[in-house]
């Protein structure tokens, strides 16, 4: 008998309960189905708007700096609540784009001021940037000025910074078989072709000190690990040093950090952005590649 009845239908309030539990564990699979759906598409819009918030500062560096005021699209996105920027890829560069009314509670400083839009970073001092526009002369202010503080130092009577540009252009020229000449052609150059090389020079600056005997170390920068530099430092530290008179050259682009393949990324940034510059990035860096300073210092008056 007993056997019977457990093969009988259940009551009706036993099979509520079943189907109120089978509901419940349907909705529970649902719920964590979808939960798993949006973190996955919580992940893709991260990837995607890739923001960034102030603690993330603290763990990367970046090259290059871009400042605006705002942009909706990202800021409006879920995942950019409370972020402070966000990160953009420019061929192969991370370019960093951080809001305006943000920059007070950063730790950066801007060079000459945070109203540009396009920075990159210092090459000596950590988390200081450059604008873009006065990158190259901003190095080159720096440089000349160090120099005439190692001079200055050193007891100097004078010095001078120039700096020459060498440069060499190939211009078409038409020949007439009526006329024979003798040019002399450089090697893989054509006929056709007059090649020409000129020097411009300018003066940095330049500056006459009382001058004196009693050296002091200077603090370098730029040119701490130059071995002319710190030969000149040693001799002006021996008091038995008879040094008059000393000069030296050195390459424009040293100690900037820059190089032809930055350059092609910067200039990929400008034109992504919507720069649109007299002159390339990276024709101002093959500009300083041709370029050399020349450092002239005294250290006795001319009778």
């Amino acid at each position: 008998m007993v056997e019977i009845m457990n093969k009988l239908p259940k009551p009706k309030v036993e099979m509520k309960d079943t189907f109120q539990k089978v509901v419940k564990e349907v909705n529970d699979i649902s719920s964590k189905a979808l939960s798993q759906a949006d973190k996955i598409k919580y992940k893709l819009e991260e990837s995607y708007y890739r923001p960034i918030f102030k603690k993330d500062l603290e763990l990367s560096s970046y090259k290059m700096i871009r400042i605006i005021d705002e942009d909706k699209k990202h800021q409006d996105s879920r995942v950019s609540v409370n972020s402070i920027g966000y990160l953009d890829r420019v061929k192969d560069m991370d370019v960093l784009t951080l809001y305006r009314k943000f920059l007070p509670d950063l730790n950066y400083i801007f060079y000459p001021s945070n109203q540009d839009e396009l920075f990159y970073i210092h090459p000596l001092k950590e988390n200081n940037y450059i604008s873009i526009d006065e990158f190259f002369d901003q190095i080159r202010k720096d440089k000349v000025f160090e120099l005439e503080r190692i001079a200055q130092c050193l007891g100097a009577c004078s010095f001078k910074v120039t700096s020459i540009e060498e440069k060499e252009e190939y211009t078409k020229r038409k020949l007439d078989s009526k006329v024979h000449t003798k040019s002399v052609v450089s090697p893989g150059l054509k006929a056709s072709h007059i090649q020409t090389s000129y020097v411009s020079s300018k003066i940095e600056s330049e500056s006459t000190f009382i001058g004196s005997s009693e050296p002091v170390i200077p603090i370098l920068e730029y040119f701490k690990d130059d071995s002319d530099i710190t030969s000149l430092i040693q001799l002006r530290m021996n008091k038995d040093n008879t040094l008059v008179y000393k000069r030296f050259e050195f390459a424009s682009n040293y100690g900037t950090g820059m190089n032809t393949k930055i350059a092609v990324n910067v200039d990929f940034a400008l034109k992504k952005y919507g720069f649109v510059p007299n002159a390339s990035f990276e024709s101002a860096v093959e500009k300083q590649n041709r370029t050399k300073l020349v450092y002239e210092v005294r250290f006795e008056k001319n009778e």
